[in-house]
């Protein structure tokens, strides 16, 4: 059955977030609700607390003195995400998030209890608290989240859960501001001890929902896991170039605040709103933009906008350094941080397998995000050791070059994102030996194997053959099969003659020996073979017969033949030349035809009216063997498994293999990741019509775990 309910109107239609919502299932809907609202609630406490923290350190202590506390916070979470990697591979993220979060609340507790005493030492350890372990719960609560759903489904749950972490942003902006008028630190102490405690709550409600990989427990060491994996490499150095940038922007706004803004109250209520518009601003691009941007130009295109962005915000921002400037150049940053950058940055963890994520994520979230900090307050504590007067407009050009080199290391991520959606799915539907060992071969010789040029010929076994030119022309049209086949047996046989063999390649008790006697002609009959499968006067069941033919010969001028023909031709026609092109690809990789044009071909077969296409569908022709197995090519039908042979010409075949057999999987999680393995690797237009036409897999009852 052709479903278009599902992925199709998720692919990239106006509205299609809400429409994706509905598809979901009722325990789907949950959990992504329930996560929406424990991400609003940990922003919130995450900007109030910030704000609060901002305004009161630089009331207490000078802005000089800010890159020093930056490192000393980025050397203390290095410490927490070891420990954190631990935690979440010993107990895994639905035991260890919630419990982190009421840590946290009692900390905020013990800061109520205390400041009044020692009010210089709670606000150094309310840095350093906020500096390491906020983010070290941030990073625990989206390694929860980014095990609940299936890369697809990620797309829709992880740009709702940002929206709530945007809105929740505005609401700690509020919160901060009001509440330093009203009540002080005290209140707003005890408000950041609520927030993380209702997120403790909120969170174990998602217990027993996940469906990572729990028969693979992790036991490496998280830095070894990242040693070993290049993709995992270039997100934690994505991560880490864009918070140093993050840092060298975030000091030159709060250094020049600090000559602006002197007393305490003054300072937090700057920064409450500085947070709250840039999670108002935040909120709104993400609610409008940022679903439909992840979909339309991809994740490593979306997260590229950041540092663009941070590039011009300092150049600008060394141009003129006024604090309306470096105000906006910051604000920039923050929010596209907070919604385009980290959508990207968390959707790039959803193909890479549990047990490796929760040992590796909270040290690539962690230790590079807090890695940049530490190079960032380096270079500033340089700067200002060096260059005191200029420390501002050196800053921001640093921060423009670190910025264009993350523009290129994330150019770099959609590679390796790809790779990573492919090994999820061989993991998740090889067997064990297939996925430790090989592939299943993709492509294999045609039914009938024909002999080279250098071949030697049948031998001749009717003794009254003649091997003049004019008696065997006489015998090929006489119609009697038995001088025909001895004609075609003889040991010369003359070129001029193949239009005359091409014929009887449809007559079922001839044709394997008219299909020998061309192959012995070789190259010498290329051209004739040619004209003849593109000749639409031939009969199709000589033309269905003639693709392996020149397949077998091989060169530039049977891939184009071949090529030519899947433009203009029967189905049946296609369908063989589809396949013998693949395996001439196959055994020669530089005849490969040019991307754009297979994708038009594509295109235009996806075109054809539904009643043509059920007609096509009906009866596969016996034609060779294509590059996916008998049990992928029946449970697709012919139809589609000629589109994903045309795709298997220009894309890594094997990976087109598996993504087709996963997007058949009854496996949600399976198909979601194959869908989203060719919303990377197609153009938009051609993977909502291949959604169209592809039969949709059996969809798990409402409320199924696995989905």
């Amino acid at each position: 059955m052709r479903g278009n309910r599902g992925w199709p109107q998720a692919a990239g239609h106006a509205n299609h977030s809400r429409v994706a919502m509905k598809d979901l299932t009722k325990e789907t809907r949950r959990t992504i609700h329930v996560a929406t609202v424990a991400s609003a609630a940990m922003i919130a406490q995450q900007v109030a607390g910030k704000a609060e923290r901002d305004g009161l350190f630089l009331a207490n202590f000078p802005a000089t003195d800010l890159p020093k506390a930056m490192i000393a916070g980025a050397l203390l979470s290095f410490a927490g995400a070891l420990l954190l990697s631990r935690m979440l591979s010993r107990f895994g993220p639905e035991r260890t998030v919630p419990a982190l979060f009421a840590v946290s609340s009692l900390i905020f507790l013990s800061f109520l209890a205390l400041y009044q005493q020692s009010p210089a030492l709670i606000t150094v350890l309310l840095y350093l608290h906020m500096a390491s372990f906020g983010i070290l719960v941030i990073s625990a609560f989206w390694s929860l989240t980014n095990e609940l759903f299936d890369p697809h489904t990620a797309k829709i749950a992880v740009a709702r859960i940002v929206t709530g972490s945007t809105f929740g942003g505005i609401c700690g902006g509020i919160l901060a501001d009001q509440l330093t008028e009203l009540d002080g630190p005290d209140g707003m102490f005890l408000v950041l001890a609520a927030l993380h405690g209702l997120c403790a709550l909120v969170l174990l409600q998602l217990r027993g929902s996940q469906v990572g990989d729990r028969q693979i427990p992790s036991v490496l060491h998280g830095f070894a896991v990242i040693r070993r994996s290049h993709y995992l490499k270039q997100i934690a150095l994505s991560v880490a170039l864009a918070s140093g940038v993050a840092a060298l922007l975030d000091y030159t706004m709060k250094a020049e605040a600090a000559i602006h803004f002197t007393d305490e109250d003054s300072l937090v209520s700057f920064f409450a709103a500085f947070y709250t518009g840039t999670s108002v601003l935040a909120f709104i691009l993400q609610r409008l933009l940022a679903d439909t941007t992840l979909r339309r130009i991809g994740l490593s295109a979306t997260m590229s906008i950041l540092p663009l962005a941070a590039m011009a915000g300092g150049l600008l921002g060394a141009a003129f350094t006024r604090l309306p400037m470096l105000v906006a150049a910051k604000g920039v940053e923050v929010i596209l941080a907070n919604s385009f950058f980290r959508s990207g940055v968390e959707l790039s963890y959803t193909p890479v397998p549990s047990g490796r994520k929760r040992a590796a994520k909270s040290i690539v979230d962690v230790v590079a995000q807090r890695t940049g900090d530490l190079v960032g307050g380096g270079l500033i504590l340089l700067i200002l050791a060096v260059t005191p007067l200029l420390t501002q407009k050196i800053v921001l050009v640093l921060a423009s070059i670190i910025a264009g080199l993350s523009f290129v290391v994330i150019g770099r991520l959609k590679r390796g994102y790809i790779s990573q959606l492919t090994e999820s799915l061989r993991r998740g539907l090889l067997t064990p030996e297939e996925s430790a060992g090989s592939l299943p071969e993709s492509v294999v010789a045609p039914v009938h194997p024909l002999p080279s040029a250098d071949s030697p010929a049948a031998p001749d076994s009717s003794p009254g053959s003649t091997s003049g030119l004019l008696a065997t022309m006489q015998a090929l049209i006489s119609g009697d099969p038995m001088q025909q086949r001895r004609a075609l047996s003889a040991p010369e046989i003359d070129p001029r003659v193949a239009s005359l063999i091409t014929p009887l390649l449809a007559d079922e008790r001839l044709q394997k020996t008219a299909a020998l006697a061309l192959g012995n002609l070789g190259e010498r009959i290329n051209g004739q073979l040619a004209d003849a499968l593109m000749d639409p006067e031939q009969p199709d069941a000589v033309r269905v017969q003639l693709p392996a033919l020149i397949e077998s010969l091989g060169g530039p001028r049977s891939a184009n033949a071949l090529l030519l023909s899947l433009e203009d031709a029967p189905f049946a026609v296609r369908y063989a030349c589809g396949k013998a092109l693949a395996r001439l690809t196959d055994r020669e990789p530089a005849l490969a035809p040019p991307t754009t044009r297979i994708f038009a071909i594509a295109r235009k077969e996806l075109e054809v009216p539904s009643q043509l296409w059920d007609a096509q569908n009906s009866n596969r022709p016996p034609v060779g063997q294509g590059p996916f197995d008998t049990d992928l090519a029946d449970r697709a039908g012919p139809n589609i498994e000629h589109l994903f042979t045309l795709f298997s010409l220009v894309l890594d075949r094997d990976a087109v293999g598996v993504a087709l057999r996963g997007w058949l999987s009854d496996d949600r999680r399976m198909r979601g990741t194959a869908i989203e393995y060719f919303e990377n690797v197609l153009p938009e237009p051609l993977r909502r019509a291949v959604a169209q036409r592809l039969p949709q897999a059996k969809r798990p009852a409402d409320g199924d775990p696995g989905a």
